[in-house]
């Protein structure tokens, strides 16, 4: 390696440590504002053994999804865990653009309700009938989420698709392939309707 080029090597290192200084500046500043609650556990879907700090540091696009669904889900009524209701609560109190929309790594090992999981056996995939196991429809089956949540359903097929560790649950890759697959059977379904 050339004189030059180590020097550049270190340079760039350099900058990228001076880089994550700063962005750890800006973060003990934020979350010195947070409000109390912040080591409370997740307990709901794929972050469930984090902690709400943790949560915002590691995906502010999903605290941001969670943030806003649970104020829909509150003015329509909507049924919600305790969990789910909880965080939505506690986050009432966080500006969010604080954080920025960038999902950071963090990392999930140790942490057992990331491990794949077989799914309920409940017939096949197609039919829908497969129970979901994580997240605030806990017990519904993936056609009830489908029918009565698009929003969530699209939530979790840009999630599964956005996802750059390749770490992903395996039963929501199932509900996401289940929901492209509804997806697709519905374009079908209208393309062979006669026209009106």
């Amino acid at each position: 390696m050339t004189t030059g080029r180590v020097h550049g090597v270190r340079r760039e290192k350099e900058e990228k440590e001076e880089a994550l200084e700063a962005e750890n500046a800006a973060n003990a500043e934020i979350f010195a504002d947070l409000p109390p609650g912040g080591d409370r556990a997740v307990g709901f879907g794929k972050y469930e053994a984090l902690t709400y700090e943790e949560l915002l540091k590691a995906d502010p696009r999903y605290c941001s999804w969670v943030k806003e669904q649970y104020k829909t889900d509150l003015q329509e009524g909507e049924e919600m865990s305790m969990d789910f209701r909880a965080f939505g609560e506690y986050l009432q109190g966080v500006q969010l653009s604080s954080f920025g929309t960038r999902t950071r790594t963090f990392s999930r090992r140790g942490n057992p309700s990331y491990a794949s999981r077989a799914p309920s056996a409940n017939g096949s995939l197609a039919d829908g009938k497969w129970l979901i196991n994580f997240g605030r429809h806990k017990g519904s089956t993936f056609a009830e989420v489908y029918a009565k949540h698009p929003d969530y359903c699209e939530f979790m097929v840009n999630e599964i698709l956005a996802n750059e560790d390749g770490q992903v649950n395996a039963q929501s890759c199932s509900f996401a392939v289940y929901i492209l697959h509804a997806s697709m059977q519905s374009v079908q379904a209208q393309k062979a309707e006669p026209p009106k």
